[in-house]
């Protein structure tokens, strides 16, 4: 009865205001019988008032007042200005809070509402009203219970006043300290879910399981445990049970997850937030099949799963400098005129050329370097791997080489993994360069045939042996002082053997090399296929890119921060797995994408 009276107090002190206001002359105009449409337009704006409670919005340039109030289970506020209300709040006390005095209640009742509607009330003076007496000289106290010393900093940084004022008054907060779980769903809902309620009400005739409970439950209150009947609603420990309506539950969860106050939280966040107001068997589960299907965050959020896609290792070639891959090395200090190094990496043997140019080069300068240095000794190759530099992009670059019949293999954008091998060298020439002559780095073009033959004459894990073993068929010389009876005439059967033998060692290596980085590599990643049509979403990394649907459109360009992350594209070619999936992207993103 307690709580009932509550309630009704909450509504009639609202009403109350507005008769107060209109004055008497509301009732000289009820009076009349011509005013029967004045008297039936104020019935409605009762009723409006009644169902969903109307909130003003803050006014910082005047004073903030908030009513506070705590009852046996729980404690409840109002944020006020003007007599109008801004913002409710209520929390049900669990655990060692249960058990505090009533006191201590009240001051846990302040220090929540103040801590939680912090970024209202910091900016100004502001007045706290409670039922509490002795609050009031809260700030003339000796801190004399642990309760104290640990709340009360917590207020240091505000400026208040504590009024008291009597129960009987506090009406708004007594109500909300007193109320019942999902039964604040009808103050938190807006305008806009006023008939979600009715909603649910009306779906409970088309869930068998839920009638029977309610016609129990009509009969005998306690005929269910934890269900409650009240108010044309099915309770399950205070909470709204939703019947078995998949609309219904979707326009829950679009509420609770997709609004301003749901903000897109994820699972856990939304779970928690949602069975605090509702109830239904399997709600962890629909609420991760809404979330997983939301467009809007697979757009906007950052893909924290493992990378797609198990690693997906380049084939191994069968003969040396048939298949290599090239890459620059740009950005050095001036040396006699030299800026850049040309790279150029045989992917069986793992042996590399190292060619310094000058900036700004041309197609047409690589490729001379390309056959002064590589051409002449190995021909040219039957595949070529690289990135995507404009210098490979030319059409003079592609010309010249598919006159040879040579494949050009381009790495997609911002996915330096499919030329790791190269990458890997530019590393270890970078270190090596960075030792011999950090204290003169403009030497560094004089130290580059040296690193080459260093390079080419160290032990490389992945082949067992040095890349000048792979190419020449001997280990490299050791510049050891002559001994008398070490020389040796091989007979040219045996070495052309040795030859093949060391080729197909040189395989297996190499194989056992890449299952290894493929063991290690597909740890962090997941298995990820598509098919003929299916619509996916390519992320734009790692870089924030200038380019939007609204910048194609000659529309004004908005913050870069505020971009989607993925744009949504389609799988156009053979179902194969997801790091080589070649993609046509939409008109509106750039072709280097592909």
């Amino acid at each position: 009865m307690t709580e009932t009276r509550s309630q009704t107090a909450l509504k009639e002190s609202i009403l109350g205001e507005i008769k107060a206001a209109l004055g008497p002359r509301l009732e000289e105009m009820f009076s009349r019988t011509e005013n029967l449409e004045v008297h039936i337009a104020f019935e409605k704006l009762k009723q409006a008032l009644c169902a969903a409670p109307v909130l003003a919005l803050p006014l910082f340039d005047k004073p903030f007042v908030v009513e506070t109030d705590a009852c046996g289970q729980g404690i409840g506020a109002v944020l006020m200005q003007e007599g109008h209300p801004l913002a409710y709040i209520s929390r049900h006390l669990k655990g060692k809070q249960l058990h505090l005095s009533i006191y201590e209640k009240e001051l846990l009742a302040v220090v929540f509402v103040v801590q939680k509607w912090r970024h209202y009330l910091l900016q100004g003076h502001f007045v706290i009203k409670t039922d509490q007496r002795s609050l009031k000289y809260l700030l003339e106290q000796r801190l004399n219970t642990p309760i104290q010393q640990q709340w009360l900093p917590k207020l240091l940084e505000f400026d208040y006043e504590i009024q008291y004022k009597q129960g009987n008054e506090n009406l708004v907060a007594d109500a909300l300290s007193r109320v019942e779980g999902a039964e604040v769903l009808h103050m938190a809902m807006s305008v806009l879910q006023i008939d979600l309620l009715q909603e649910i009400q009306s779906s409970y005739e088309s869930d068998q399981v839920l009638k029977g409970i309610i016609a129990d439950l009509k009969q005998n209150p306690s005929a269910k445990k934890y269900y409650s009947w009240s108010q044309e609603v099915l309770r399950r420990k205070s909470k709204i049970v939703v019947p078995e309506n998949v609309p219904l539950r979707d326009k829950i969860l679009e509420w609770l997850y997709c609004s301003g106050a749901g903000g897109h939280s994820g699972r856990d966040a939304t779970y928690q937030r949602v069975k605090g107001l509702f109830y239904w068997k399997g709600m962890s589960k629909d609420l991760q099949s809404y979330i997983r299907s939301c467009n809007n965050c697979q757009q906007c959020k950052h893909d924290n799963a493992a990378s797609p896609g198990l690693i997906q290792p380049l084939p191994i070639p069968d003969t040396i400098w048939t298949d290599i891959s090239m890459d620059f090395i740009d950005g050095l200090p001036p040396s006699y005129g030299k800026s850049v190094i040309f790279v150029v990496v045989d992917r069986l043997s793992k042996a590399a050329h190292f060619m310094a140019l000058s900036h700004p080069y041309t197609a047409a300068s690589v490729a001379q370097a390309f056959l002064d240095d590589v051409f002449k000794l190995h021909g040219f190759p039957q595949s070529i791997v690289s990135d995507r530099d404009t210098v490979f992009l030319s059409d003079f670059w592609k010309e010249l080489f598919s006159l040879q019949g040579v494949a050009l293999n381009l790495s997609s954008a911002y996915h330096p993994q499919s030329d790791g091998q190269t990458e890997v060298v530019n590393r270890c020439l970078e270190t090596y360069l960075r030792c011999m002559c950090s204290d003169r780095p403009h030497l560094w073009s004089k130290w580059l045939p040296l690193a080459e033959y260093w390079y080419n004459t160290s032990f490389h894990t992945s082949i067992q042996m040095t890349p000048y073993e792979a190419v020449y068929g001997q280990p490299p010389p050791l510049h050891l002082p002559y001994l008398p009876g070490e020389s040796k005439v091989a007979v040219v059967a045996k070495c052309l053997q040795e030859r093949e033998n060391m080729i197909l060692l040189l395989k297996f290596h190499l194989l056992r090399a890449q299952h290894r980085m493929r063991q290690f590599a597909d740890q962090h990643r997941t298995d990820r296929n598509f098919d003929i049509g299916d619509y996916v979403y390519v992320k734009l990394q790692p870089y924030r890119q200038p380019l939007t649907d609204r910048r194609v459109k000659g529309q004004p360009s908005q913050s870069e921060s505020h971009h989607p992350c993925n744009y949504k594209s389609q799988s156009d070619f053979r179902r194969i797995p997801c790091p080589g999936v070649p993609l046509k992207y939409l008109t509106t993103l750039n072709a280097a994408f592909q």
